[in-house]
């Protein structure tokens, strides 16, 4: 009778650790199946509005969420690899709208060592260090790049905006991640915009991620489609509202030419269309630098 007992405990005992089991795999399989399918709900719900409106639907959106502002100043900590070696510094930046970029760069103790201007159609830099100083057009940016930009193309990629000046009709749409995707491989500056040869010949497979809750850009990839294979990446993270607005506090650019430069920027003291001066004297005893071929 003992042995029955005993056995007849050991068999529930097996059974009920059996049922235990059967009931975890049951809860396992169940939570995947909703998983699943909230995960196609979701695809579903995104997918929706492309199927109606198709890539106005996004470029629109997108254009609503924008940075919208006349004047911004806000402080920068960078940090540059290129050829494997790093470098970090301080920046103040201020931002005219389609009109000015304004950098003073300084290193970690915060006495500016250098100073650098974008317009529409001219860089300036001048290097407090050793008396240097530049005054052209965008091939000092785009040979330390070893790529192909303008000043549209700059304030963009900073804020993480779209490309104000560039044509916008040959986009498609996807669902990539959990996120819109647009993607076109034939991008060209709008002609009312085009100034020189390089804007006219300048064309973009051009790659964006959209969050589809704000509809702000999460990523963006640049790939040059006429030159040698050039490509500029970016990805934006820790948005905040400044009055009102969404801001990236954190850009990351991967730029993969010749040489490799990756460039990580984290944003603070931020404040939006306060009216600001863009100071640039370059003393007469600065040598100006020539850039070779």
């Amino acid at each position: 009778m003992v042995r029955t007992a005993n056995y007849l405990k050991k068999r529930l005992k097996t059974k009920n650790f059996m049922n235990k089991g059967v009931i975890k795999i049951s809860a396992l399989l169940m939570a995947i199946m909703a998983l699943f399918s909230a995960c196609q709900t979701s695809r579903s719900m995104l997918k929706d509005p492309l199927k109606k409106q198709g890539a106005e639907y996004l470029l629109n959106q997108m254009q609503r969420s924008e940075l919208d502002f006349s004047y911004l100043d806000f402080k920068a900590s960078v940090d540059v690899i290129q050829d494997d070696k790093k470098q970090g510094f301080k920046a103040r930046v201020r931002m005219k709208k389609d009109s000015i970029i304004w950098l003073s760069i300084s290193p970690l103790l915060g006495i500016e060592v250098a100073r650098l201007e974008l317009t529409q159609d001219s860089v300036r830099f001048m290097n407090r260090i050793d008396k240097t100083c530049f005054a052209g057009d965008y091939s000092l940016i785009n040979k330390f790049l070893e790529t192909s930009v303008d000043f549209d193309i700059v304030q963009a990629l900073i804020l993480g905006n779209d490309f104000s000046y560039y044509e916008k009709s040959t986009f498609k749409t996807d669902i990539d991640n959990g996120e819109y995707k647009l993607a076109t491989a034939n991008r060209h500056k709008l002609k009312k915009y085009v100034r020189n040869k390089a804007d006219a010949e300048r064309v973009f497979l051009h790659t964006i991620w959209l969050n589809p809750d704000n509809f702000k850009i999460t990523r963006i990839k640049l790939k040059e489609a006429i030159q040698k294979p050039k490509k500029i990446s970016a990805e934006y993270s820790d948005f905040e509202y400044v009055q009102g607005q969404l801001f990236p506090k954190k850009v990351s650019f991967n730029v993969q030419a010749e040489t490799k430069t990756f460039i990580d920027l984290s944003f603070s003291g931020i404040k939006i269309n306060e009216e600001l001066n863009f100071p640039f004297k370059i003393s007469s005893k600065y040598k100006e630098l020539i850039l070779e071929d």
